[in-house]
């Protein structure tokens, strides 16, 4: 699986959009989904998203 952002945009709740900044989805989106987490890079910080849901991915 990998993590979607319009299909995260539209399928998150409001808690997890606000959580999730914009500037983030774009990074993430395309990035393979690994055992429910996506580990990524911003500004040379190590950061991860856990849980990552099905719905907020494609195949």
């Amino acid at each position: 699986m990998k993590f979607n952002a319009e299909k995260f945009t539209s399928n998150a709740d409001r808690i997890c959009r606000k959580a999730v900044p914009k500037s983030h989805r774009q990074i993430l989106d395309g990035k393979e989904v690994v055992n429910g987490k996506i580990e990524y890079e911003v500004d040379g910080e190590e950061l991860y998203l856990y849980p990552v849901l099905p719905e907020w991915c494609s195949c």
